[in-house]
């Protein structure tokens, strides 16, 4: 019998990785993850550093992307895609009344 499963929350290192990424990669989640787990090129900040492996962790126990089954490469590209779809969902939860209520004050009814 398999032992339960146990949620593991993103980070704001990852989460901080996974929009550069996207900003600088577009979301080709295979590209992502293979510069990613050859080691970040150009840090940000005083978040990513120069050779760290984000998503290592996450997505590949500690190998690199070439010893990833086909099953577990699909898997961590699904586990990027869904991140960045509760990522702009959050966005777009704040931002709609954000903008709406700047509107009202501009242009009252």
């Amino acid at each position: 019998m398999r032992a339960p499963q146990t949620r593991k929350f993103w980070t704001e290192v990852e989460t901080e990785a996974l929009i550069r990424y996207i900003g600088e990669k577009g979301i080709s989640w295979s590209k992502i993850l293979i510069e990613d787990l050859e080691g970040v090129k150009n840090g940000a900040g005083d978040i990513i550093k120069p050779g760290d492996k984000i998503f290592q962790a996450r997505c590949c126990k500690g190998g690199s992307y070439a010893d990833m089954s086909l099953q577990s490469r699909s898997h961590a590209q699904l586990t990027l895609r869904d991140r960045a779809q509760n990522i702009k969902v959050d966005w777009l939860r704040y931002m709609i009344p954000f903008c709406v209520a700047n509107l009202l004050t501009i242009m009252p009814f």
